[in-house]
């Protein structure tokens, strides 16, 4: 029972074995052991009277090597104890104590001899290298924030307006009621959906565009009445659009549209909602206008200006308001960047 337990740790020892040299390392050699004749002969140099001294002008070097034949000399059985063969390129394997001048290491001499081959000094390369040049960072062609604003088409059946913001850009509806206001808007097609009944996408789908009338109803409100549509552009915080350089709209209207930028309900109520404001003349037909940020200002004769509002845009409303008992019509088709609607 023991012997064969050897037998089998024996064979696992072997193919432990195997395995560990076959993943070694191949880039460095195995330098093998020279094992020293068991006993020496001592070679007779037919040259020279003491046979004791290696012939230096033996030309073969392989009689150097340990076993191989000397042809200078007589007695081809003789060999060389301990000497190593001079044309190995290892230079590691050497007698101990003697050393091949044909070897590139310098440090070692052969018995008897004085000839050491001296080392090449190493060449350093005096070309200095040339310093890589930094990548120059890349400039963003869009802003930070507010970058996806583009045209919003109601005749091609888009009910979102593509802000930059995926949860924003759909349009809603405000009146004057939280005022004390009476002011209602009357669509031109039946709002509502599954998802929200005040979702004006049907009117869009099926009139081409954001289309309805109102009736100014001033109540009890301190302050003239007013309706209104409009859409958030961005959900949370908001976005500069000071790179489109402004907004584009086709719309047409019986009167007066009033274009006002929203901050959000804090930053509306920080500034007394006075909100920068900018006019749409009435228009029959449809028609397509540019509307350029410096064209936004003050609400009314006394209200502060707001700068840059184009930097920190929540939303954009579009107003209208007049006299007790006024109505109208309008229709918003296209909204986008300054330019994209014609």
């Amino acid at each position: 029972m023991n012997i064969r337990k050897n037998i089998v740790k024996l064979a696992v020892a072997s193919t432990l074995a195997v395995a560990f040299t076959a993943c070694s390392d191949d880039s460095t050699p195995t330098i093998p052991t020279i094992q020293p004749p068991s006993a020496e002969v001592p070679v007779t140099d037919p040259t020279v009277t003491d046979p004791t001294v290696t012939d230096p002008t033996v030309t073969d070097p392989s009689a150097t090597i340990p076993g191989a034949v000397d042809p200078s000399v007589t007695d081809p059985s003789a060999t060389i104890p301990g000497v190593t063969d001079p044309v190995v390129n290892d230079p590691t394997a050497v007698v101990p104590g003697a050393t091949d001048p044909v070897v590139n290491d310098p440090s070692t001499v052969v018995p008897g001899t004085t000839d050491v081959v001296p080392s090449t000094p190493t060449v350093t390369d005096p070309t200095p290298t040339t310093p890589t040049t930094p990548t120059t960072p890349t400039t963003p062609t869009t802003p930070s924030t507010g970058a996806g604003f583009e045209l919003w088409d109601a005749t091609a059946g888009d009910t979102q307006i593509p802000t930059g913001d995926a949860k924003a850009g759909y349009w809603y509806s405000y009146d004057d009621v939280s005022s004390k206001g009476k002011s209602t808007i009357t669509w031109a097609a039946e709002a509502g959906d599954e998802y929200d009944e005040k979702s004006v996408a049907p009117v869009i789908k099926e009139c081409g565009g954001l289309e309805g009338s109102y009736t100014l109803v001033k109540g009890e409100n301190e302050y003239a009445p007013f309706v209104g549509v409009g859409f958030d552009i961005a959900m949370t915080g908001t976005a500069d659009y000071s790179s489109y350089g402004g907004i584009c709209i086709e719309y047409q209207s019986s009167s007066e549209i009033k274009v006002e930028i929203g901050f959000g309900e804090k930053g509306d109520k920080a500034i007394g909602y006075a909100n920068p404001t900018a006019t749409l003349d009435p228009k029959a037909t449809a028609t397509a206008v540019d509307v350029s940020w410096d064209e936004f200002g003050p609400p009314w004769t006394g209200a502060d200006e707001v700068a840059n509002p184009e930097k920190k845009l929540a939303a954009l409303k579009f107003k209208f308001t007049g006299d007790d008992g006024d109505t109208g019509t309008f229709k918003i088709t296209k909204i986008g960047p300054k330019g994209a609607c014609k």
